[in-house]
């Protein structure tokens, strides 16, 4: 098979714990590899995830400068911590209060926009910038 005949870009393993699918994802990354085929495996605990919404906070761009420009002294460090995406800037809330990075009153302005709180187009949307960010990265 040539490289232009594959065309899957993604491959998914699931399975139960203890199922062989980290063994197994490793086998076929090797064998990847070693035809010369890039390749790159990632976790299911990897951050970023795409199926990941755990405590993270999406902001469109708009919203983003809104709260920077309301707190101009957190700046630098959602500069920082920021993820940005095609259509929306995310911040793993766990990692800022975890790691105290924002005074209190800024967190609690980013947990407005969990994306668990979200009504169902808006996740979808997110889900789907996502996703597209992750597949083309």
């Amino acid at each position: 098979m040539s490289k232009k005949e594959i065309r899957s870009k993604i491959i998914f393993l699931e399975g139960l714990p203890s199922t062989g699918k980290s063994t197994n994802s490793r086998i076929l990354l090797s064998q990847f590899e070693g035809n010369g085929y890039p390749a790159k495996w990632i976790h299911e605990m990897a951050k970023p995830h795409p199926t990941h919404f755990f405590y993270e906070s999406c902001l469109t761009y708009s919203e983003y400068q809104s709260l920077v420009q309301r707190y101009p002294n957190s700046s630098n460090i959602l500069n920082q911590v920021k993820r940005t995406r095609n259509k929306y800037i995310a911040f793993d809330l766990l990692e800022i209060e975890w790691n105290r990075l924002l005074d209190e009153e800024v967190f609690h302005e980013l947990k407005h926009f969990d994306v668990w709180n979200f009504p169902l187009e808006k996740y979808i949307d997110v889900a789907l910038d996502k996703w597209e960010h992750f597949a083309v990265k």
